[in-house]
């Protein structure tokens, strides 16, 4: 995680300093996440404490390409019949991932839905805290999550993006898969290079 923490800033200085087709994008959101396939048997409560930063160059009026980091914090804590104490499970996902969506209707208009394809890595930090002492399962997985979003301008430059990803961790380590359903409000602006 410390070489993510070193290398994410230069990553977006580099990002915002390139020319291309002359807009860019660049916001920071408010995330949710929703267990899905065996993620759900390791945690059935959904996160509503998550935030990301997210940055993309368009390459052309209706494609942009960018990266993003995020991150979401799931928790439940249950009693165990037969065991004395409560079973905690913490389970902190954050993806770093490279972006490619494609817009449609016109650049200008108020309304743009949108899809996009997003690959790249997770660290998820999977905890247990339990009478029978704690257990920590820390791994990088490859990751990859397909995008259905809307872009509404709100003001000339400021515009909000409404986006739902699924994401999908990889097996690593022997950690399992982790899915889960990401809803990502975000508010952006737009410059013009």
């Amino acid at each position: 995680m410390k070489s993510v923490s070193i290398y994410l800033p230069v990553l977006f200085i580099i990002f915002i300093s390139r020319a291309g087709y002359g807009q860019q994008l660049f916001g920071m959101s408010y995330n949710m996440g929703f267990p899905q396939g065996d993620m759900k048997s390791k945690m059935n409560n959904n996160s509503y404490l998550g935030f990301g930063i997210e940055g993309r160059q368009y390459i052309h009026p209706d494609i942009s390409f960018g990266i993003s980091f995020n991150w979401n914090k799931f928790q439940s804590s249950e009693s165990i019949i037969g065991l004395p104490g409560i079973e905690e499970r913490k389970i902190d996902s954050f993806p770093l991932l490279l972006n490619l969506h494609y817009y449609f209707f016109e650049e200008h208009d108020e309304l743009r839905p949108y899809f996009g394809l997003n690959a790249g890595t997770y660290f998820i930090n999977n905890r247990l805290l339990s009478s029978a002492g704690p257990r920590q399962d820390k791994n990088w997985h490859f990751g990859f999550a397909p995008e259905l979003g809307i872009m509404m301008r709100l003001m000339s430059d400021l515009n909000m993006l409404i986006m739902i990803r699924y994401n999908y961790a990889v097996e690593s380590g022997g950690s399992g898969n982790y899915e889960y359903w990401g809803v990502h409000f975000t508010f952006v602006s737009i410059s013009i290079l």
